[in-house]
């Protein structure tokens, strides 16, 4: 929820945009994905570099990129990339040696990979699942320290822009309880997995859908009978329907 009284994280209002065309990944068509994955690793890099250099520009800070952040939260396509631009902005800011750029990664960045390799690619809130994952598991965290946080859209746009860890940050994410949340996560079958990516394809297609509970088996049951969580209903014309389960 957003508030001028914010209880988790305080976002700055200072934010480094920088923006160039590049088709690294494209979707021709909803249902398609394609792309070229080194080129879109290079324009992450050159995005991540011209967003910190504006965010920069407008604070008119000196201090080095080390010194400015207790932490740091970087867009995961995958959890691996996090690393590497890390490094990069390390490498470029000053010299480190290898293994005092994996004690300053393990430090201030690795925390926050602890939910997204769990999860896997979650695309724009990645970010997000990555910021609840560095305050539940980084142990050293206290509220009023500062994150350093990246954004990155393909295509391309990025964001440079820093958010203070609020009073009840640790609290409401210790509450969240999102580790017990994917322990009880339903493994289903590939042949079930490919069903229900046949469904969705078939679905996107469409502008009529009505979600089948049955499917998988007991997945409705167990995940959502009764635990309060919107759920899809159907699709009508295109318009979403959702309810409480």
């Amino acid at each position: 929820m957003l508030s001028d009284q914010p209880d988790f994280l305080k976002i700055s209002h200072q934010a480094g945009v920088y923006a160039h065309e590049v088709t690294d990944v494209i979707r021709p068509l909803p249902w398609i994905e394609t792309g070229d994955s080194e080129w879109s690793l290079l324009s992450y890099m050159d995005s991540l570099h011209g967003a910190y250099e504006r965010f920069v520009g407008l604070g008119g800070t000196n201090q080095d990129f080390d010194e400015l952040f207790d932490f740091n939260v970087y867009h995961m396509p995958f959890a691996g990339i996090s690393y590497r631009a890390h490094r990069a902005m390390l490498q470029v800011r000053g010299r480190f040696t290898r293994s005092e750029i994996e004690e300053n990664f393990n430090r201030k960045v690795k925390p926050s990979l602890m939910y997204p390799q769990r999860i896997g690619g979650t695309y724009g809130g990645c970010v997000f699942t990555a910021l609840l994952s560095l305050v539940a598991n980084a142990h050293h965290i206290t509220p009023g320290q500062e994150i350093g946080i990246f954004s990155y859209g393909s295509g391309a746009c990025a964001e440079y822009y820093t958010a203070m860890v609020g009073e009840k940050a640790i609290q409401i994410a210790k509450n969240a309880s999102s580790d017990k949340l994917l322990d009880n996560r339903l493994e289903i079958s590939v042949g079930a997995y490919e069903a229900i990516e046949r469904q969705r394809i078939a679905q996107i297609k469409s502008g009529h859908f009505v979600p089948d509970p049955t499917f998988p088996e007991c997945c409705y049951e167990s995940q959502y009978k009764g635990q309060k969580k919107l759920v899809l209903r159907t699709i009508e014309n295109y318009y979403r329907h959702y309810a409480w389960s």
